[in-house]
């Protein structure tokens, strides 16, 4: 604004005039910082009543919310989803067609990879990850759940196989698609840091299609996150984790209108997805933006995916962890009894142990004497199973043990813990 403004002011026969100046530098920046024209009309968020020629669609103020919190997992995010979806709520704002299209969903990116597109991965390929609809926080998420997984070798006669395996508690418990197993007479795990130990099953999720396995030896490991929620929205994200080096894709979780049936058994609440079923092992996990596991890949049917729901998993683990007890399958070794000889009582003669196990971690060997257990001989097999099943997994085991006839204790550490 420029130019000069005059105001005269009279009380009690007194006349005041001011006079003020409205030419400065703050007005001038304002006109120079002013556009010389307006965006295109593709730019603009806005419209002109005279270029709006139908109203945008109404949106659901609940699915704008999940959808901006499905593309952008972060807490900025989370409280601008709710200012936007309440806004919408009260009917104050109406929002022009492109801002529109993209909230609702409509003109998301097309994940870089689809059920046309996925090629299969071996599971121990490392590609760089494929995130389209996802915000950066994801990568971490994906790396987390990468250290969780393991390679899982299943062996018959005259066949070997492969799929992936999910720690699910940092004692070395894993699950592992039980259609997997079948014929299968031995199980090998692998962790992403190349340590193999010899997988023992130790119970059974028919509803989920899982079987649990624990590793003997393995302690202090990094565990997957399920998902507490078991509703699944139509068309929700995901990504799938194909790989134990991090190999991942973007996909969409479905429920399933019909129960499959997964080696003999009917997988409640199952969902599915629209990758290929030739492009990922069993055993994917699949995640969400925030990194908690909402499902895992454990068959196929009818020409899809079949996929467990995570939510389900957490409970059914705990329960079958808290009914362990110590054995000679848990403690990783072969044993046979042994007569009283050189002055070296009768006691459980270890003929053979399996790498990585509790007990040669601990310190036991080929060839030892176990003579107690916890404080009660042992002199036969009968009585070591008997005082093993007395003795708590959750705590340390302490054996009396003989090397080439000299007795000392051995201390094996608690095979199971109760926390993730």
């Amino acid at each position: 604004m420029r130019g000069w403004a005059t105001s005269h002011f009279e009380s009690r026969g007194l006349t005041l005039t001011a006079v003020a100046n409205f030419e400065d530098d703050f007005d001038e920046s304002l006109e120079e910082d002013r556009p010389s024209r307006m965006l295109p009309l593709e730019d603009r968020l806005w419209r002109h009543p005279s270029e709006v020629f139908k109203s945008p669609a109404p949106l659901d103020p609940l699915a704008v919310r999940r959808r901006w919190l499905q593309t952008q997992p972060s807490r900025a995010s989370a409280w601008s989803a709710g200012v936007v979806g309440a806004l919408l709520a009260t009917g104050l704002v109406v929002l022009g067609t492109h801002l529109a299209g993209a909230l609702a969903g409509d003109s998301l990116p097309t994940p870089a990879l689809s059920s046309a597109a996925v090629t299969t991965v071996a599971p121990t390929v490392s590609v760089s990850p494929q995130l389209a609809g996802f915000g950066r926080s994801v990568d971490a998420e994906i790396a987390r759940n990468t250290r969780s997984m393991a390679l899982i070798t299943i062996s018959a006669t005259g066949a070997t196989g492969e799929e992936l395996g999910l720690v699910v508690n940092s004692a070395g418990f894993l699950v592992i698609p039980s259609s997997g197993l079948k014929g299968g007479v031995s199980i090998l795990v692998t962790l992403g840091n190349g340590v193999e130990y010899v997988g023992q099953i130790v119970g059974e999720i028919p509803s989920e299609g899982l079987t649990v396995v624990h590793v003997n030896g393995a302690t202090n490991l990094s565990t997957a996150a399920f998902a507490s929620n078991g509703e699944i929205d139509p068309g929700s994200l995901a990504v799938a984790i194909t790989s134990i080096k991090g190999a991942s894709v973007v996909t969409t979780l479905r429920a399933m209108t019909d129960l499959p049936q997964i080696g003999g058994s009917t997988i409640e609440k199952a969902l599915t997805s629209d990758l290929n079923v030739a492009s990922v092992a069993l055993g994917t996990p699949l995640i969400s933006g925030v990194g908690h596991v909402e499902g895992v890949v454990v068959g196929s049917t009818n020409g899809v995916l079949v996929v467990a729901p995570g939510s389900l998993v957490a409970d059914e683990v705990h329960a079958i962890i808290e009914q362990q007890v110590f054995s000679t399958a848990s403690l990783g070794i072969t044993v046979t009894s042994q007569t009283a000889n050189n002055g070296v009582p009768a006691g459980i003669l270890i003929s053979a142990e399996a790498r990585n196990s509790s007990a040669s971690s601990a310190g036991v060997a080929t060839g030892d004497l176990i003579v107690g257990v916890n404080g009660i001989t042992v002199t036969s097999l009968d009585g070591f199973e008997n005082a093993l099943r007395e003795a708590a997994p959750t705590s340390p085991l302490v054996l009396t043990v003989y090397t080439n006839q000299l007795p000392h204790t051995v201390i094996v550490p608690a095979t199971v813990s109760l926390t993730p």
